[in-house]
């Protein structure tokens, strides 16, 4: 969503979205901003080095930002969602894991 409530005029990848709203404080229309980069796998070099770009990109956007990195794991992966976390952290540095199942 664009800075006024409205959608993006285009898509956008998520480092470039970022740098289209305003910090908070220089706006009221935006509170927070919510990117899910969903399907990176921990093995797949090149999606992290792209989780190193939006952090990155987040931090020139506003300082301290990416304010909160969480993490959300498929509890039925076994040592795999482990092996994830740590990889994950150490990529990026995660602040929190929310592990879900599907049962």
């Amino acid at each position: 969503m664009g800075t006024n409530g409205t959608p993006l005029s285009k898509p956008c990848w998520v480092p470039n979205g970022i740098t289209k709203f305003k910090p908070p404080g220089k706006t009221k229309s935006v509170d927070n901003i919510i990117i899910d980069t969903a399907g990176r796998l921990h093995t797949q070099t090149n999606l992290a080095k792209e989780l190193q770009k939006m952090v990155r990109t987040a931090n020139k956007a506003m300082e301290g930002a990416p304010h909160r990195k969480i993490l959300i794991l498929d509890g039925t992966q076994g040592s795999s969602s482990i092996n994830q976390a740590k990889k994950f952290n150490e990529i990026i540095g995660v602040d929190g894991i929310i592990v879900h199942t599907t049962a």
